[in-house]
């Protein structure tokens, strides 16, 4: 007759042993310290108050700059003028200036300011040039036969007021182009104001 030994409970120790005993929560929602091989880990450190600061600071959009729009832009498509291309460089040169008083006037009062002046400047060397290219044409029409003197002094004094205003041309854009960019207004009083405030 085989006897059968009774079962007995596990002792109290062996029963609450963290890998084979009673099955508990996770220790964060139970509220407990956290355990890991039955051994308790130390309590995560609060972060710091700055960490994480400056990934949340504002940061500018991409491709702006801290400094306003100035305008320098207007000013500087007048150096069209040196494209070798005989009368049409100040043709293009000055209808360029004009032409970009429309996109400096939304970008800031200082952009507005100097395309504005950049546009009257433009607009006045764009009619000189037709002016003076124009008393060539119709002096070389009507020239005398037989008057060669007189001819080569009247078609020499169109040419030479196309260089000298040419050269003041250069001379004004490369002083406004530098205003502008150090953020100053150019303006030139002997331009036409063909663009008001």
């Amino acid at each position: 007759m085989s006897t059968q030994t009774p079962y007995t409970a596990a002792p109290q120790a062996y029963a609450q042993h963290p890998a084979v005993g009673t099955h508990a929560l996770p220790p964060r929602l139970s509220g407990g310290a956290e355990t890991r091989g039955g051994h308790a880990l130390p309590p995560h450190p609060a972060p710091h108050p700055m960490q994480g600061r400056a990934a949340q600071s504002p940061q500018p959009p991409y491709g702006s700059s801290a400094t306003p729009p100035t305008g320098t832009l207007s000013w500087a498509l007048g150096f069209f003028v040196l494209v070798p291309v005989p009368f049409l460089n100040g043709t293009i040169a000055g209808a360029a200036m004009a032409l970009s008083y429309g996109a400096s006037a939304k970008r800031g009062a200082l952009a507005k300011e100097n395309g504005r002046h950049a546009a009257n400047w433009g607009l006045t060397y764009f009619c000189l040039s037709w002016a003076l290219f124009l008393a060539y044409f119709f002096r070389n029409i009507w020239a005398v036969p037989g008057d060669d003197a007189s001819g080569l002094l009247s078609a020499a004094v169109p040419f030479g007021l196309t260089v000298v205003l040419a050269l003041t041309h250069i001379v004004i854009v490369v002083v406004g182009t530098v205003r502008s960019y150090g953020g100053r207004v150019m303006r030139v009083p002997f331009a036409i104001p063909f663009v008001r405030a």
